[in-house]
């Protein structure tokens, strides 16, 4: 015959149940704790690198403001313009060390440059650098710095026309400093414009420009030189001989 639990037995056991609730409830508040803490941190770490973030892009953003720009640049990262402001804009991707554009240049260069003197076309000439990874050298960037210091001098588009003259033939050997200041003189620089022209091309002036430019590409989806738009349209094939241009700027003058 099973015997009835004593009074005191009962108050045992009550007690024991109650100071179990009580442990699990503190267990569980221990946990909700540890849980809040994790996420606390979590958001603390998500709020420390937001502000990290930003702060990074702002000095980005205001070491590019202080880098110096060349005459008739479009602004930080832009190309150089040239031609009348109300006429259909082309925007001209190359590498001095290109092989192609150096074609480009023999081919419809003097077109382009017609149209230009004629008013029927504005040119920006983005010149970039990505040749030198290719490469193995730096020519890249130093004949594109060299540009801008020639766009100061107001003879971008001649020094432009010469250094591509002056491509070696043979891929890969690139521009001696001596070769970009003679360039200069090519362009019809001489006397203190020389001078001012050769300073500004031993100290590098550009350099941060010209990685602007370059950074500038990749914003603009070119994936190769020479990239040719018109009105921000990539011209292709035909369009890229003097009579395919020419009809393609005089379409767009008429649209």
């Amino acid at each position: 015959m099973t015997s009835q639990p004593t009074p005191s037995r009962k108050a045992a056991r009550a007690e024991l149940a109650a100071r179990r609730r009580a442990e699990a409830e503190a267990a569980r508040r221990r946990e909700r704790l540890v849980r809040a803490g994790v996420v606390g941190l979590v958001l603390a770490a998500v709020v420390v690198a937001g502000v990290v973030l930003a702060v990074r892009d702002r000095n980005a953003s205001e070491e590019a403001a202080r880098q110096p720009v060349p005459a008739g640049a479009t602004g930080v990262g832009g190309g150089i313009a040239v031609g009348p402001a109300d006429a259909p804009v082309l925007d001209l991707w190359e590498d001095f060390q290109c092989p192609a554009c150096a074609q480009l240049e023999r081919t419809t260069g003097p077109t382009i440059e017609q149209l230009v003197d004629d008013g029927e076309l504005r040119v920006v000439y983005h010149p970039l650098s990505f040749l030198d990874d290719n490469l193995g050298n730096d020519a890249s960037r130093r004949s594109a710095a060299a540009a801008g210091c020639a766009a100061d001098a107001g003879v971008f588009r001649e020094y432009h026309d010469a250094v591509f003259a002056a491509q070696p033939a043979e891929e890969g050997v690139g521009y001696t400093d001596e070769q970009l200041l003679e360039a200069g003189r090519t362009a019809g620089l001489d006397g203190a414009a020389y001078d001012t022209f050769a300073t500004c091309v031993d100290e590098g002036r550009y350099d941060g420009w010209v990685r602007q430019v370059a950074d500038s590409q990749d914003e603009a989806d070119v994936r190769g030189t020479p990239t040719l738009r018109l009105d921000g349209r990539t011209l292709e094939g035909p369009e890229l001989t003097p009579e395919g241009l020419t009809a393609a700027v005089r379409a767009a003058a008429a649209s």
